[in-house]
C-alpha cells in the first residue's frame, strides 16, 4: 500500500497527510528564523497504528534538514522520533 502524499502548509505552520478522509497532522512554530519546534502531532482514531504520525514527523525533520533548521520536540512523539534520529547519527 502507497503512503499519501505528505503536504507542507506553512501558512497555517503544519505538515499533513490526508487518508480515509482524514487528516494527520503535525503543527510547528517557529521560534525563531532558524529554528522550529514542533508542537504537536494529531492522528485520527481511525487511522492509528499504521505509521502515518511518523511519515509526517518524519517528513518535517526531512524539511528542516534541507532547510538547515534548529529543530526542538515539545510533542512527545516527536521529541521521541528526534531522538532516535540523532542516535542512529551518531
Amino acid at each position: 500500500m502507497q503512503q499519501p502524499e505528505v503536504i507542507h502548509d506553512p501558512a497555517s505552520d503544519r505538515f499533513f497527510l490526508s487518508a480515509e478522509d482524514a487528516e494527520v497532522v503535525v503543527r510547528y512554530q517557529m521560534i525563531d528564523s532558524q529554528t522550529m519546534n514542533i508542537v504537536s502531532t494529531y492522528t485520527p482514531p481511525e487511522l492509528r497504528r499504521r505509521g502515518l504520525a511518523r511519515t509526517v514527523v518524519e517528513f518535517a525533520l526531512d524539511h528542516a534538514t534541507a532547510n538547515k533548521l534548529n529543530v526542538q520536540a515539545s510533542c512527545w512523539y516527536a521529541n521521541r522520533i528526534l531522538h532516535q534520529r540523532r542516535e542512529e547519527e551518531e
